[in-house]
């Protein structure tokens, strides 16, 4: 990928340069029946590989009463496949619900 199809994300403490063109995640657990592991794990790496190196997921992507689907596959993805969380940006959206707000808040903070 040349230079021209990068962006720069600068943050406080980090750098971070992410393809042009990112990969939402919604499609793969947002519906009644998501896709299997195996097929969402080859569109991931896929898409990393491909220079999609910036991944779009949300706390609400899952379909009911899994709402949280996105963050449980991305979290087996990671686990079976360490070496593309430094290949790739996450970007999660969340709090979407009140009690949603509160266990980001409390979880995000624990982290810190």
């Amino acid at each position: 990928m040349s230079q021209a199809q990068n962006i720069t994300i600068k943050g406080p403490n980090k750098t971070t340069t992410v393809g042009r063109i990112g990969y939402g995640l919604m499609g793969l657990t947002g519906k009644s029946v998501p896709v299997s592991d195996e097929q969402a794990f080859e569109a991931i790496k896929t898409a990393i590989d491909a220079g999609a190196t910036f991944l779009n997921a949300g706390e609400f992507y899952g379909y009911p009463p899994d709402t949280e689907a996105n963050l449980k596959l991305l979290n087996r993805f990671f686990t079976k496949y360490p070496e593309y969380a430094s290949k790739c940006f996450l970007s999660v959206k969340g709090a979407f619900w009140k009690e949603s707000v509160l266990r980001t808040m409390e979880q995000g903070c624990a982290n810190w």
